[in-house]
């Protein structure tokens, strides 16, 4: 078994220092929330389930696991570094470049687009939009300087937690009647793990325009789901709405 991120938040800073460059880098984690931690960069990979929530305060000291982008400069410099993260179009995770430059936030998104649709090509897959987080940061006289920008995992589940579940989906296409199908997706168990077998979560997307959902979908988990306490907002049926949202996207 193991442990398997289901949570993240991103951030992003600028300082500088008249000390060193690392002490601007510190100042700079510190003002993004996470300055009080032990960072461990990892790669590029949002597991399929996770969720972005805000920024959360983490205990001092904890290991905590990260894909950070950071640019260090002199005085008279303009630096810059960020992120960019996307899911996969079928609902399979998604996925984070990490970026740094000497020069604009703006060409550096350009560089970042670039970097995420060759991880596109490369996997055979398409993304969902890509979306950016940068920061810049022009170096005034007599100091040193740092930018920076993290994707944080902030929770974690086990890897036997995630179970195909059957939903009812049901689409309401402008002008036109519902339209039932039946499709499995991936279910987080409730923190007591009492999920048991497969339920039906009855999902109808209210009338409007072909495209995106966007809010307003309206989940009612079945009766066995109801008995069972899943319905409660963080227990299955409520994630399991976020992977029905994910595969209507689609």
């Amino acid at each position: 078994m193991e442990l398997v991120p289901s949570r993240f938040f991103i951030t992003s800073s600028s300082a500088v220092s008249e000390v060193s460059d690392l002490n601007a880098f510190d100042i700079a984690l510190i003002k993004a929330g996470i300055g009080e931690q032990n960072l461990v960069s990892v790669s590029s990979v949002i597991p399929e389930g996770a969720e972005m929530t805000e920024i959360k305060k983490m205990p001092m000291g904890a290991v905590t696991h990260c894909v950070l982008a950071q640019m260090r400069g002199c005085e008279g410099e303009t630096i810059s570094a960020g992120i960019a993260y996307a899911y996969r179009k079928d609902g399979k995770g998604g996925y984070v470049a990490e970026g740094h430059i000497h020069g604009s936030a703006e060409s550096l998104r350009e560089i970042l687009g670039w970097k995420m649709a060759e991880m596109a090509r490369v996997r055979g897959t398409e993304f969902e939009e890509t979306r950016f987080l940068t920061e810049e940061l022009s170096i005034p006289m007599d100091h040193y300087g740092c930018c920076l920008a993290a994707l944080v995992f902030s929770e974690y589940r086990r890897s036997d937690d995630l179970r195909p579940v059957q939903v009812r989906v049901v689409r309401t296409p402008q002008g036109r009647g519902p339209v039932e199908e039946d499709e499995q997706v991936p279910l987080l168990r409730n923190p007591t793990g009492q999920l048991r077998g497969h339920g039906i979560l009855h999902i109808q997307r209210p009338g409007g325009g072909e495209g995106g959902l966007g809010t307003g979908i309206g989940v009612r988990p079945s009766r066995r789901l109801r008995e069972e306490g899943a319905h409660r907002r963080g227990g299955p049926a409520f994630h399991a709405s976020l992977q029905v949202r994910a595969l209507l996207r689609a």
